[in-house]
């Protein structure tokens, strides 16, 4: 009998000889391993946990190479002299020590963290499977009744609140994850006065109201909600061509009723992958903090993202992630947080992306040494099946221009899993901590995919309850599966059980 769990690294052929072999007998998962072995895995629909919430540790970081070497001196009588005055036109970025790591950032030969392999093997093996059973019930997605068990907090706390809370505006899953994430570190939001917001990828808006019933329920002392935002420009000619007329809907009016409030960058389309697009929002930023009294942007938040899919590459999805990073740097100032939305490296419509570890700890690295505290963060109501986690920085502690510049070369040069430092250039201190956190993301993923395999399975073997009455043990035990496996698909059953954890979830995250 095939075990469940393979906690060895199968190559590619293997995994295909394996699919094969489970596929001709038609029992990729049995009855009876539901019952015996997968009560771990069922055990989460009963569970709360909170949010995976990733504090970066900050340690001292050194630099492994001098980053400029100083001119040879021709008079030991002038050396001392000429020392002094170099050192007082010594770039500005060289006065901070991570700056200095940051003026180091260059296009690199891409590399991979191998402690992530056993993971990410598991994870493709429990991918392919999925799709396996998906082509025996005749399915391309994941059907609504194994959605619905299997998701968690995912769209079901958004619904949830729609119908027992009484909001100016309706609620989404994008809504419900800033509000988990404003309640997980309040001191994105200061309470002052006036709040300054720059939302990036913010159409139609939902972030804007999540951000404005925050500040209403949370921030008394808060009187002015001052936000910008950029999108793409859902009417530029360029747009439409490449996404067509319908990018997205203006379902609040944002855009209408506040158009001055909209930035779309220097050629009006909005693509902050456009390393034109940056210089222009980091002037703009440095108008607006003259105009808003000095202050500059309190947060910014990023909640940009594709489908992947027909058209769409892994250098586009990886280049979108870069650039918001590159949009943070450019439009922050001293003291500013951010929130902006990431993937994991591994996406399993990308074979090339298996080993994309390396540029996804490297820009990660970039915000570390950017702002004086980092988090990465989870939120129980990020869809399971997906990679997507949320970065937190806190109090932005400046960049110099030329660094800025360096980023934005990089970008407009991207290349797919491109990296920005070299491996040994990274401390260990830092890599090790991103790691952990992959590797639980990943093993969450992992978790999702069997508890999915396993309730596609209930649908797709149900020879069980025909077994033959030879072996009357093995027929009970298996009509005693078949009748366990029904009850977790049961639409009454796992309604019940949802709601008493979408209700704790209102109760940790403070909802009202």
């Amino acid at each position: 009998m095939v075990k469940k769990k393979l906690t060895v690294i199968l190559d590619s052929k293997e995994i295909d000889d394996l699919l094969e072999y489970l596929n001709k007998r038609k029992i990729l998962f049995t009855n009876t391993q539901l019952n015996s072995i997968n009560k771990n895995i069922i055990s989460q629909l009963y569970s709360f946990k909170e949010n995976m919430n990733h504090h970066l540790v900050k340690y001292n970081q050194t630099i492994t190479k001098k980053s400029y070497k100083k001119r040879k001196q021709t008079s030991k009588a002038k050396s001392n002299k000429k020392s002094k005055q170099k050192s007082k036109r010594k770039p500005s970025f060289m006065n901070n020590n991570n700056n200095k790591i940051l003026s180091k950032i260059k296009k690199v030969k891409d590399y991979h963290y191998n402690e992530l392999d056993d993971l990410q093997g598991t994870h493709i093996l429990g991918f392919k499977v999925r799709e396996s059973l998906l082509n025996t019930l005749g399915e391309k997605k994941i059907p609504h009744s194994v959605k619905k068990v299997s998701e968690g907090f995912a769209r079901g706390v958004s619904q949830y609140v729609l119908i027992n809370f009484k909001l100016p505006h309706k609620t989404s899953n994008a809504y419900m994850k800033l509000w988990e994430l404003y309640a997980s570190v309040p001191q994105l939001l200061p309470n002052k006065k006036q709040i300054n917001v720059f939302h990036l990828a913010e159409a139609p808006g939902q972030w804007i109201n999540c951000t404005r019933h925050y500040i209403e329920t949370k921030r008394h002392k808060v009187e002015r909600y001052n936000w910008v935002a950029n999108s793409l420009n859902p009417t530029h000619p360029t747009n439409i061509v490449k996404y067509g007329k319908h990018i997205f809907a203006d379902d609040y009016g944002f855009l209408k009723k506040y158009p001055q409030k909209w930035l779309f960058g220097e050629d009006d389309t909005g693509d902050i992958t456009s390393g034109k697009n940056l210089k222009w929002f980091k002037e703009y930023m440095t108008k607006f903090k003259n105009k808003s009294g000095g202050e500059g942007l309190h947060l910014i938040t990023g909640d940009a993202g594709m489908g992947s899919g027909s058209g769409i590459k892994s250098t586009d999805l990886q280049k979108i992630d870069y650039a918001q990073m590159c949009m943070v740097a450019a439009c922050s100032n001293k003291g500013t947080n951010c929130v902006i939305k990431h993937f994991n490296y591994l996406n399993l419509s990308y074979e090339k992306s298996f080993g994309a570890s390396g540029f996804l700890i490297s820009y990660l690295y970039i915000y570390y040494l950017m702002f004086d505290s980092v988090r990465l963060i989870k939120p129980n109501t990020s869809s399971p099946n997906s990679g997507e986690f949320y970065l937190v920085g806190l109090r932005f502690t400046g960049l110099d221009e030329r660094i800025l510049d360096k980023l934005i070369k990089e970008l407009d040069t991207f290349k797919e899993n491109q990296c920005f430092f070299k491996k040994e250039e990274i401390p260990e201190t830092f890599s090790s901590q991103v790691i952990v956190f992959v590797e639980k993301l990943l093993e969450l993923n992992n978790n999702q995919l069997e508890m999915v395999n396993m309730l596609l399975t209930c649908i797709v073997d149900k020879d069980s309850e025909k077994d033959s009455e030879k072996d009357s043990e093995k027929t009970d035990k298996n009509k005693g599966n078949v009748k366990e496996c029904k009850k977790y698909l049961d639409k009454e059953f796992i309604t019940k059980i949802q709601t008493k954890r979408y209700k704790e979830w209102i109760k940790t995250y403070r909802f009202e």
